[in-house]
């Protein structure tokens, strides 16, 4: 049996290039920063899509950049 230290996800999004990827300081959740409008937060262990933060005019496709707090927030 071989163990993995990662799982793969395959998020159901219209195509678009993920830029970064943050994880919460308590590893739970990870936050993908991509070049279109959308950033989107997945958990961590099921890749179940949490939340996706939208509105950013991003024309140009440049990378949006996100983090989080220092208290994950």
């Amino acid at each position: 049996m071989t163990s993995r230290p990662f799982s793969s996800f395959v998020l159901a999004h219209s195509p678009v290039e993920f830029t970064g990827m943050k994880f919460t300081p308590d590893g739970k959740y990870i936050l993908l920063s991509t070049t279109g409008e959308n950033v989107f937060l997945i958990d961590s262990f099921s890749g179940e899509l949490k939340q996706t933060y939208t509105g950013f005019v991003n024309a140009n496709q440049l990378p949006l950049e996100a983090s989080f707090t220092p208290d994950g927030q």
